[in-house]
């Protein structure tokens, strides 16, 4: 006889390669450059379009240790619905940079939305506040199938 197995209700991620975050997981270690609010080198590259050279920045993050690449385009001077899918494809497309799982951050459901059309594997979300009530204005009365499903334990940043 063998014992069933079970699937423990750890924080499960995907990139190209997968991220489990269980609770001896000491640190995970999130890359914040590839955020135009909060790095002025990545914010003037993707303002002057220079996609390819802002690609840089996700690579340098992920060679450094990051183990989760933040990705925000929320910038009054940027068309962030535009902005958020032209990285993410370029992004997606190099596999050294692609391994990791992706963090969708923004406080603009347009936003989050374009970029989940884009990502691959199972990405995370910063902001999900915002996410949780546009799913809820989307969702049927009857239809509780875009309802987030929070798990006992897991944090959300």
């Amino acid at each position: 006889m063998s014992e069933a197995n079970t699937i423990k209700p750890y924080l499960r991620l995907s990139g190209l390669e997968p991220l489990t975050v269980r609770p001896e997981s000491n640190f995970v270690n999130i890359g914040e450059r590839t955020n135009v609010t909060g790095s002025k080198k990545f914010a003037r590259l993707i303002r002057e379009n220079k996609y390819e050279e802002a690609l840089s920045v996700a690579r340098h993050q992920v060679e450094n240790g990051a183990q989760i690449l933040d990705i925000n385009m929320d910038d009054a001077l940027l068309d962030g619905v535009k902005a958020m899918p032209d990285y993410l494809n370029l992004l997606q497309a190099e596999p050294d940079i692609a391994k990791i799982p992706i963090m969708i951050d923004s406080s603009k459901f347009e936003i989050i939305e374009a970029g989940l059309k884009c990502v691959q594997g199972k990405c995370n979300f910063s902001k999900t506040n915002n996410l949780a009530v546009a799913l809820h204005e989307l969702q049927d009365e009857e239809d509780n199938s875009l309802e987030p499903q929070w798990h006992e334990g897991t944090e959300i940043h």
